[in-house]
């Protein structure tokens, strides 16, 4: 069966559930849906693997998730992928370095999502914004579905890695973009809420405005736009890889155009920022503070410097959102050496 399928078959699973005279405990238990064998094994066999559930019509819209068994409804976990908006699996996080999330997660009671998203195409005419709102898609799905999955919808936390901790920021700092009014009553998706309660972001870009990549983040390191466009880094095609983030055609489009200065306001992680968004933990650990710009890995210095963590911990304290931070390269080092995976459940099993 296709995931696409899949996912217009689940409000018919739904509704033979509901029908079948069981009690609500039973209909919420998601013994109706189809399992798959999971990736690696789990400590509880009662846990359910639900693979390639589709939210989208494309092949990458789609989503796994874990489903710890229990009788009340559950917390949930969703992890974003990295790979720079142009690679990436939602598989990543089955490798065995990283499954250990999957497993703590899963031993507090608490399900977890890892998701797909399209990627940006070499010369992208959407931009950036086309992968962000298939997460936000992705996050409204799985609340549509909350009672099939025995979630509790309210408590759902979010986190990733480079491009995935961005689109984690991004959901959890934008304002609710539940779509009430503009809904359809075959869609009502868009009505599902995009507040989440904690946000985790790994190696993490500070901001999906590249301006403020010259004139605030990297600023101190010597990075322009213009950097992109020297010859001797034709090879990298870094100029059209951040001409793509906005369907623009030049760096002066970028800085200039007003429909591009709007599209840059709406995925500027640092303006979204306001005291009532989630707790945030940021770790980016990779390059040294005060490494020069140019290095053998220029895309690596460019996408996950410090100087990214250290924007978004600034703007979180002067806003006055409270927030675990790592920066190890800078000095920087939470005191309560709290990571990623018991941080966010911190926020859910509240």
């Amino acid at each position: 069966m296709s995931s696409f399928r899949l996912f217009h078959l689940f409000p018919i699973l739904v509704f033979i559930s509901a029908c079948s005279g069981s009690s609500s405990s039973d209909s919420n238990s998601g013994d109706n849906l189809p399992t798959s064998q999971p990736p690696f094994s789990l400590e509880n066999e009662q846990t359910r693997f639900i693979k390639n559930i589709a939210y989208g019509d494309d092949e990458l819209q789609t989503y796994d998730i874990f489903l710890p068994d229990s009788d009340e409804p559950t917390a949930l976990i969703i992890y974003i992928h990295g790979g720079g908006f142009t690679g990436g699996e939602k598989e990543a996080i089955y490798l065995e370095s990283r499954r250990g999330e999957i497993l703590e997660t899963l031993s507090n009671g608490v399900a977890f999502a890892t998701i797909n998203y399209r990627l940006l195409d070499e010369i992208d005419t959407e931009g950036v914004i086309k992968p962000l709102n298939d997460t936000k898609r992705a996050l409204q799905t799985i609340r549509y579905h909350a009672e099939s999955y025995n979630i509790d919808k309210e408590q759902i936390a979010l986190y990733g890695a480079s491009a995935g901790a961005g689109s984690s920021l991004w959901l959890g700092l934008s304002d609710d973009m539940a779509d009430e009014q503009g809904a359809t009553p075959d869609d009502l998706i868009d009505d599902e809420s995009t507040r989440v309660r904690a946000v985790g972001a790994i190696e993490t870009q500070g901001s999906y405005d590249l301006v403020k990549w010259e004139t605030v983040i990297l600023e101190s390191v010597g990075f322009s736009l213009e950097i992109v466009t020297l010859p001797a880094l034709a090879e990298l095609k870094l100029e059209q890889r951040l001409l793509s983030f906005y369907g623009a055609e030049d760096i002066d489009s970028i800085r200039n155009y007003p429909d591009i200065i709007d599209y840059r306001a709406r995925v500027d992680l640092l303006a979204l920022m306001s005291p009532d968004d989630p707790e945030l933990w940021i770790n980016n650990s990779r390059i040294p503070d005060g490494a020069p710009l140019l290095t053998d890995d220029l895309v690596d210095a460019l996408f996950h410097h410090p100087l990214h963590a250290k924007a978004l911990m600034d703007q979180a304290d002067f806003v006055g959102i409270l927030n675990v931070s790592y920066i190890p390269k800078m000095g920087i080092e939470d005191p309560s050496d709290e990571q990623v995976i018991p941080f966010l459940i911190r926020h859910i099993l509240d």
